[in-house]
């Protein structure tokens, strides 16, 4: 029998237990992967403020490198209810030298989500301008560059979901969570969806309760995704 880890715990609502497992793998070994995890548990337990300093001092230790401590960052702090800070940490981390394929695509991304969800934070012309620009370096082909793609109006729907088949089947089912996140938000900002049903769509994508969220490793590449715990986040707040 399998010895249970953190996420065993965290799923089946012992905090404290699957935290302190968290933070024994990151006191062993402070490599990127158990950064993320620990940051992630913490954010899971929708403790948003331990979240924000752990990501704060994984940037301090490797600063202008990992871009994903920057978007957890911004994701503890947006889910903190402070989205100006949220975007300061995105826009700090476009710097970063490991992000998505060699070309920031992600935190625009992030910068085109907060746009739309709090117009006064971020304006939605500077993010398209941002895209833009990072789609003109050739790497920008890889995933999630499509999505900029999408956000920017240069590929159809269909065409997103041609680019979101992987080569796994856990890459291609959370290239397809992520592609309905950013439909739902462009259609939310096209006006087409009233903020009740956005919000219900919110609801499903954070439901982790599904099938195809029950295996391990699914479920771990949603978590590293800030767009959930945003999804998580703006489904619970009051229309």
């Amino acid at each position: 029998m399998n010895k249970p880890n953190a996420w065993d715990y965290l799923r089946r609502g012992d905090p404290e237990q699957g935290i302190e497992l968290a933070r024994e793998a990151y006191g062993h070994s402070k490599s990127p992967s158990h950064i993320m995890e620990l940051g992630i548990a913490h954010l899971w337990t929708s403790d948003y403020k331990s979240a924000e300093r752990h990501f704060q001092d994984a940037i301090r230790t490797h600063p202008f490198t990992v871009s994903s401590f920057y978007e957890m960052a911004g994701a503890a702090a947006w889910c903190a209810d402070d989205p100006s800070k949220a975007v300061r940490y995105w826009q700090d981390g476009l710097k970063s030298q490991f992000a998505d394929a060699g070309v920031a695509i992600s935190l625009p991304l992030l910068l085109f989500v907060a746009s739309i969800l709090r117009p006064s934070v971020f304006p939605r012309k500077e993010a398209e301008q941002i895209l833009k620009k990072q789609l003109e370096n050739p790497r920008a082909e890889s995933w999630p560059g499509a999505l900029a793609e999408f956000v920017l109006g240069q590929i159809d729907q269909g065409s997103l979901e041609q680019s979101c088949i992987g080569k796994r089947e856990r890459t291609t089912l959370h290239r397809r969570w992520q592609a309905q996140f950013f439909e739902d938000v462009f259609e939310f900002a096209r006006g087409n969806l009233g903020r009740e049903v956005f919000r219900e769509l919110l609801r499903r994508a954070a439901d982790t309760s599904q099938p195809e969220w029950a295996e391990e490793g699914n479920f771990l590449t949603l978590l590293w995704s800030a767009e959930f715990f945003i999804a998580r986040h703006e489904a619970g707040k009051p229309g």
